[in-house]
């Protein structure tokens, strides 16, 4: 070895950490054009590390001599490998400093690569082994620390010798002197599992008899307060999580209850506390099939609610147990039936609610809030218990109570939103209250409450509000109240634009002046940025509740901004941004085509923009980190944006928005945008995946609405798939085919669902050309949604229909499921309904395959909300199979009758809404089981019901009149029939009822005639909101009855004028303007 040469690397080495920017700069330039690109470079380096007096000089020699050995350590000669072999053995055994140490030790690991596939350094694994097993604690730790780093880069040399590696990490594993031994061991064992072959039963029972030491030393790490060390082990047993189950099958319910003990020890650092509620929150994700077998959702969610009641950092971005225990809850409230969380937790509230601390008033309130989104159908039948809480919360004398209270109550506004704001008057005034009398934190939470009262609330409900609401929300905005107040007054704002519709015209310019100063915002503040952000998507709210002429004289300028603002490089500003012209796009339709020009690029800008930009080097290489040798790989510094990639879900869902107002003016960016749009459906986050494919298929149903204008619909069948025009049935065939190859692999039940209902909802309105010839893919995959075997429905415990292959077996279909799974589900049903429209009577054979799958949803122990969603969804089919639907006819009307007597007001609505259907469609002759249907429906006239069940019960009198009115007694049902009209919330319903009506005056039905005068009022009524609750075609044919019923009874002083149509259709009907009925005089 040239000593020059080894002299002069070692100067360049140590100036490259010289505090001398230039001098690094030039060191770093030479280093790499003149030495490493020399083979000599690498024993050099070696003899560096092994020789040099200072640290880290020989810890940057190892990091690059790791690197270059796989490039010239094939060209040194043999002596000098053999050499370098031998003596950077014993160096590493030697060498005091654990950081060069492992360093050495990955030098070794990456000569291995070359040599042990080359069938050279044979006698290596022996050395290690005899190093393993030394006298020396130290001589332990290299040889299982070289071990393990083998692992990382040739994997393969052990798969042979499982046996002899488990003898030997069982012993090390329990090293009696050494704990970085048995750390070290611990991680060796989670490469052992990444390699293992779960049908060897041999080597996992050995993995799983070494598994409890594992766990002992995770417990070791900890108390020696080793948080590195501390970290890697979790990382393991996070790892184990999503490996073969087999490895951890019988020891799941001893993880958790381990890792729940450390999440609750106060005596143990928040950060080990905080990995254990991380392990417990990856469990929840992987292992929920296993956690819902075991039954540990109850005991697991009242430990978590404990860990609730403690103080929560000051920083809502920083972790802490408090805050990672109610996410935990969340995640689980996700997963697992409510009757594994949500039960458990509304048995426990009333004790933490009464306690004196109000940490547990404060867990109690919050645990609920987070759990709401997972367990709605569920809430909602406990609303009696849990909204008196809410009150008592609202009027706590601690303000972190309150704010879980307000926490709790936007979150049943957002969920519930018909139900909650019905309560408004109870729970506006409140919180206007806490708006003028707490701080700022109190303050901000209110406001976000009040956003999600106001978003549900009705127009007429909301303007009572107004005048006290806009003054209060447009001062604060005036005023030097703090931004993050600011924010959510602006957000509130919109909302209630949002609800009060035209109703907001007298508030439109005092808003505009209160918003205005924010939309043109340029800060280094992050919230301040926000703040423009969030205003600039208000102020869409505004115009569209306003209309386009009354924000016309602001349009220039508040687009002009809002466009400046996608391009100022904030992802939230750039949201916003989007969100508005989305908006503006509904409002102004077609108005809106001269700003496309300069959106639409931006939007395609975003959605194809790098989120990785941070790792290529000025030089253009790749950098995946640094050279620490706790983060070889350098997956910890990926620097994935996250912040780009919402921005890209915000901006697929823009595209699809805006062409479906704007059509033709889009079409010269179509094509682009589908481009771009395609090139999202499989991106890693699963919110970008759903919008795409969102857009997508809208782009499909938009397209079709295009080309269909002035053609006959679609009639269903087979044969009407060749009648869509060629351009949609191209761009239907590109996203179809997509869709089919992401939709049978995809792994998230969100992107699934959205999937289902977006095919769905395309086929409904385009018709069977959607389907082209993929009708039995489509099929089969929704068949597996049905059946709960598609891909994001298996999580990786269950395997060839055997949990864990485990004496507990698979999770059956009458199990108890999370409310998210059975949205997955609906939406399935969702792609039947349509099959069944699109294809009308030929879909009766495959209808029978589904059939079963979808009756197995209708149990006593199955949710109400499957329920409901079952009896709705086989009803719905035979609305759309016609008299296919006669096959089948007995099944399903024994489900309908069942339904008419459930415990649940929905299922009870549902099945009234399908019985008629039912018996409307089928050939089969039903007339004698009318009565028994009648009987069943009375109830629905008396006490309370479901919003919609007495509509729907008039629909199914109106169906089963129609189809065979003989059978009906009409002198008793029809008055009581008419005396409930008109529908008061499913207008839908109004088509048969309606048509009943006229199909009676056409036969001359004496009953129906004799009640003219109760009828014309609610004509009257139901014509001047016709295009709200009225088909087009119902509407005509109405409009000639009133025609024929003002001639008919003119002599006996009836008559009847409509308002609520255009001028060419008052002409056309020859109708006067006004509404006027005249009852003669006595």
């Amino acid at each position: 070895m040239d000593p020059t040469y080894v002299s002069n690397l070692e100067t360049l080495l140590g100036q490259t950490m010289a505090p001398d920017t230039q001098l690094i700069a030039t060191a770093t330039k030479t280093l790499k054009d003149n030495v490493y690109s020399r083979p000599q470079s690498l024993p050099a380096l070696i003899h560096i590390l092994q020789q040099n007096a200072n640290v880290q000089i020989k810890q940057l020699a190892a990091v690059e001599a790791r690197k270059l050995a796989p490039i010239f350590w094939g060209d040194l000669p043999e002596d000098l490998k053999a050499q370098v072999r031998q003596s950077l053995l014993q160096s590493t055994l030697a060498e005091q400093s654990a950081l060069v140490r492992h360093a050495s030790a990955r030098v070794i690991s990456s000569i291995a690569k070359t040599d042990m596939p080359a069938g050279a350094w044979n006698d290596l694994p022996a050395f290690l082994s005899q190093a393993a097993t030394s006298q020396k604690a130290s001589d332990r730790e290299v040889g299982v620390y070289i071990l393990y780093t083998l692992f990382e880069t040739i994997e393969s040399i052990f798969t042979e010798r499982m046996g002899d590696l488990f003898a030997l990490f069982g012993r090390t594993i329990q090293d009696p002197e050494s704990l970085e031994v048995r750390s070290t061991t611990l991680l060796a064992m989670g490469k052992v599992s990444e390699i293992l072959d779960g049908e060897d039963k041999h080597s996992v029972k050995m993995f799983r008899e070494i598994l409890p030491s594992m766990v002992n030393v995770l417990q070791e790490v900890i108390q020696a307060g080793d948080e590195a060390a501390a970290r890697n082990a979790f990382e393991v047993f996070n790892t184990l999580l999503i490996l073969d189950p087999q490895l951890i099958a019988k020891h799941v319910a001893d993880l958790v209850n381990f890792m729940v003990q450390l999440a609750q020890s106060k005596e143990i650092d928040e950060t080990f506390r905080c990995m254990a509620l991380s392990f417990i929150m990856t469990c929840v994700r992987f292992k929920r099939s296993k956690l819902q077998k075991l039954n540990l959702g109850p005991a697991l969610t009242l430990a978590l609610l404990q860990i609730c009641t403690e103080e929560d950092s000051p920083t809502p971005e920083d972790d802490c147990p408090s805050r990672l225990a109610f996410r935990t809850i969340d995640q689980l409230a996700t997963s697992l039936p409510p009757s594994a969380v949500m039960a458990p937790l509304m048995n426990a509230i009333p004790q933490y609610f009464n306690n004196a601390d109000p940490g547990h008033r404060k867990a109690a309130l919050t645990a609920v809030a987070v759990a709401v989104e997972g367990s709605v159908d569920f809430v909602s039948n406990q609303l009696d218990v849990i909204l008196p809480l809410v009150k008592q919360g609202l009027a706590d004398s601690e303000n972190v109570v309150r704010r879980a209270g307000l926490l709790l109550l936007g979150q049943l506004a957002e969920e519930l939103p018909d139900i909650i704001s019905a309560q408004h008057s109870d729970f506006i005034p409140l919180v206007f209250a806490i708006m003028a009398t707490s701080g700022e934190d109190v303050a901000t939470s209110a406001c976000n409450a009040l956003d999600a009262l106001l978003e549900g609330l009705k127009k007429d409900d909301i303007v009572g509000y107004l005048p006290r609401l806009m003054e209060r929300l447009c001062a604060v905005l005036q005023s030097g109240a703090a931004t993050s107040v600011k924010l959510t007054v602006a957000a509130a704002i919109g909302s209630a634009a949002h609800a009060a519709e035209d109703e907001f015209v007298p508030y439109f310019e005092m808003t505009m002046k209160s918003l205005e100063p924010y939309l043109g915002l340029k800060s280094e503040d992050s919230e301040e940025m926000d703040l423009r952000g969030v205003v600039t998507d208000t102020i869409g709210s505004v115009a569209g509740a306003v209309g386009k002429e009354r924000f016309g004289p602001f349009a220039d300028i508040v687009v002009k901004l809002a466009h400046e603002g996608m391009n100022i490089g904030n992802p939230r500003v750039r949201e916003c941004s989007f969100c508005f012209f989305a908006i503006m796009a509904r409002v102004y339709g077609a108005d809106f085509a001269p700003f496309l020009e300069y959106i639409v690029p931006d939007l395609i800008k975003s959605c194809e923009q790098e989120e990785h930009e941070d790792l290529v080097g000025e030089d253009g290489t790749i950098n995946l980190g640094g050279e620490d040798d706790d983060d070889e790989d350098g997956l910890g510094n990926l620097g994935v944006n996250s912040a780009i990639a919402m921005e890209k879900e915000i901006a697929g869902d823009a595209m699809g928005e805006i062409f479906a107002h704007t059509k033709h003016a889009f079409m010269p960016y179509f094509e682009k945008c589908t481009e771009a749009l395609m090139g999202l459906t499989t991106h890693f986050y699963e919110g970008v995946r759903k919008a795409a494919f969102g857009s997508l298929w809208r782009f499909v149903s938009t397209l079709n609405v295009m080309m269909s204008q002035g053609q006959p619909e679609w009639t269903p069948g087979i044969a009407a798939a060749n009648s869509m025009h060629p351009d949609v049935a191209k761009i239907a065939t590109m996203v179809r085919n997509l869709t089919l190859q992401e939709w049978e692999d995809e792994d998230e039940k969100m992107v699934v669902t959205e999937i289902c209902r977006n095919i769905a909802d395309c086929v409904r309105t385009a018709g069977p050309g959607v389907l082209g010839n993929d009708l039995e893919r489509i099929a089969t995959a929704t068949l597996k949604i049905l059946n709960k075997q598609h891909t994001c429905q298996i999580d990786n415990d269950y395997e060839d229909g055997v949990l864990d292959n485990d004496e507990d077996g698979p999770l059956g279909d009458d199990e108890d499921t999370a409310e998210y799974d059975q949205l997955l589900v609906d939406s399935a049903f969702d792609i039947v309904i349509a099959l069944s429209y699109a294809l009308g009577e030929e879909f009766q054979s495959a209808f029978g395959t589904f059939l079963p799958s979808m009756l197995k949803y209708y149990d006593a122990k199955r949710s109400n909300a499957e329920r409901a969603m079952t009896v709705a969804g086989v009803g719905e089919c035979a609305g759309g199979l016609k008299a296919g639907i006669t096959p089948y006819t007995a099944p399903m009307f024994k489900l309908f009758n069942a339904g008419l007597e459930d415990p649940d007001a929905e299922v009870r609505s549902n099945s009234a809404y399908a019985v008629g259907l039912l018996v409307y469609s089928s050939n089969e002759d039903l007339s004698s089981q009318y009565m028994s249907v009648l009987k069943k429906l009375q109830p629905f006239f008396e006490g309370e019901n479901h919003r919609n069940g007495k509509d729907n019960a008039i629909g199914c009198v109106a169906r089963m009149i129609m189809k065979n009115a003989a059978a009906v007694p009409l002198p008793q049902v029809l008055p009581h029939l008419v005396a409930n009209l008109p529908l008061e919330n499913d207008f839908q319903e109004n088509t048969p009822v309606y048509n009943m009506i006229i199909q009676l005056y056409r036969t001359n039905d004496a009953i129906v005639m004799g009640l003219t005068g109760q009828l014309l009022p609610v004509l009257a009524s139901v014509l001047a909101k016709a295009d709200e609750q009225l088909k087009p075609k119902v509407k005509e044919e109405l409009v000639e009855l009133v025609r024929a019923l003002n001639g008919q009874f003119v002599q006996h002083g009836f008559f009847l004028w409509i308002i609520g149509f255009t001028l060419a259709e008052r002409d056309s009907y020859n109708l006067p303007v006004h509404i006027i009925i005249h009852h003669p005089s006595p």
